[in-house]
């Protein structure tokens, strides 16, 4: 993909360990330390499609414990595709300021199969967090 970097292309895939058929249940990913408390854009990267009427929702979890067995489990976002063509790319951009994150993925349909990637990519230090820089007042 232009523009890519090397940082994108080694980011951790938060669906590495999920079955994206139409199993029923929500799956939970491998969580994800996070080392930055930012803005991060997380990218769902779709490579294909098949069956029929399908549904994919994932929900972006954060938690200060990486097993997620503490209630201070947050959704930071929520990703829902359709019957996407194939090389879709949908995002959510949040703030995280929690220590882990993962993917929790439920498809529905009829003999649904996705293939996806989602990757957490931060945003560049410089950045500020929901402001136009060039429409900032000054005083």
């Amino acid at each position: 993909m232009p523009g890519s970097l090397v940082r994108d292309a080694i980011a951790v895939d938060l669906l590495a360990d999920v079955d994206l058929e139409d199993e029923g249940a929500a799956q939970n990913g491998t969580a994800m330390e996070i080392l930055w408390p930012k803005e991060v854009q997380f990218l769902l990267d779709i490579t294909s499609v098949t069956g029929t009427s399908p549904t994919l929702v994932i929900d972006i979890e954060g938690c200060e414990s990486s097993d997620f067995s503490t209630t201070d489990v947050v959704t930071l976002g929520t990703i829902t595709a359709g019957d996407e063509a194939d090389g879709t790319q949908l995002a959510v951009q949040t703030y995280v300021n929690s220590k882990y994150v993962r993917a929790v993925a439920d498809v529905g349909g009829t003999t649904v199969v996705y293939t996806a990637t989602l990757k957490a990519v931060p945003y560049h230090d410089r950045e500020t967090r929901s402001v136009n820089p060039t429409a900032q007042t000054l005083t």
